[in-house]
């Protein structure tokens, strides 16, 4: 097993020996100069100073220039959830780090993954900038979250994981659902997951008037996400769509809410045919037809606050000098 030490990254981000277990059993895992492994079933992974590399890819043609910051109005969403300085977020396919960024100052905890070992350094080096102490950085890809149950508040998907079948499924959403049921297992009672996703049911004109570009492979439509969330156990799911930003801001308008897409439309500049269309525009989101078709959506689900034990009496609060 390769070992990496520098002695730059030993105060990066990062997590300690009892802030994880293992993410093929859930057994604890022991850490020494060599790396990490698991006490129940020895499995060994190297580790960056104190940033466990449970999977790690290079990425292809990807710019990782340390002083390239990631846009935070990209994590605007995080204003439509109850985040609070007590709240444990969890943040998959992490990327260049908008949603741990903007979401650190206002929580607890933001663990953040990417499968890229790259991009993981590049994102510790932003939070040591930006002096948060409350980050801890893992590489793995989005399925591995070597996490405790029911310990996050807050789960946000960046990795079309979600959308893609597992290799070797009979039907297209089998590698789905074992996901989010992963997800629901991780998140506290009460706590919620976000994620944006292509419609499987779009058409190929946005609201606006763009082309919208549909993946091979997309799992659902509303209907199915709906049906699939709510067989998982999720109580409450919300959808929204995201539309051109607005000033610095990412606009996301509900689709069970037809009073706020009207609001935007109403205040938008058009000319004659600009209004006939909206009027039609208007119609298709009242009677249910829009929200079927439109390219891509977000998507905000709760898990029962009733669900199992509460996160208070199964998960240790964390020691935040084990970030730092």
């Amino acid at each position: 097993m390769t070992t990496f030490e520098p002695a730059e990254l030993t105060a990066a981000p990062g997590v300690g020996p009892a802030d994880l277990v293992c993410p093929g059993d859930g057994g604890p895992l022991h850490w020494d100069e060599a790396g990490i492994a698991c006490l129940q079933c020895g499995r060994q992974w190297d580790r960056v100073g104190r940033i466990p590399v449970f999977e790690s890819v290079e990425p292809d043609d990807l710019e990782l220039e340390g002083d390239a910051e990631p846009d935070l109005a990209g994590a605007d969403w995080r204003f439509l959830t109850p985040l609070d300085e007590a709240s444990r977020v969890l943040d998959l396919g992490a990327g260049a780090g908008a949603t741990t960024l903007a979401v650190a100052p206002e929580v607890e905890l933001v663990a953040a993954s990417d499968r890229s070992l790259d991009r993981v350094l590049a994102l510790a080096a932003r939070a040591k900038r930006m002096n948060l102490d409350n980050v801890a950085l893992f590489v793995a890809a989005a399925d591995v979250i070597p996490f405790p149950d029911r310990t996050f508040d807050l789960i946000a998907l960046n990795d079309p994981v979600a959308g893609d079948p597992t290799p070797g499924s009979r039907r297209a959403d089998d590698g789905t659902q074992r996901f989010f049921e992963r997800i629901w297992s991780k998140l506290a009672p009460g706590g919620r997951v976000w994620f944006e996703t292509s419609n499987r049911w779009a058409l190929p004109i946005l609201v606006d008037g763009e082309r919208a570009v549909r993946p091979a492979r997309v799992a659902h439509g509303l209907h199915g996400w709906r049906k699939a969330l709510r067989g998982i156990g999720f109580d409450r799911i919300d959808f929204w769509a995201p539309l051109r930003s607005l000033g610095s801001s990412k606009v996301f308008v509900p689709l069970d809410r037809p009073a706020a897409f009207e609001f935007i439309l109403d205040r938008t500049p058009a000319g004659t045919r600009g209004r006939l269309r909206r009027t039609l525009e208007k119609w298709a989101f009242r009677s249910g037809l829009l929200p079927r078709v439109v390219p891509s959506f977000a998507v905000l689900a709760r898990k029962p606050p009733h669900s199992a034990t509460s996160r208070s009496s199964t998960v240790s609060s964390p020691t935040l000098s084990r970030f730092a």
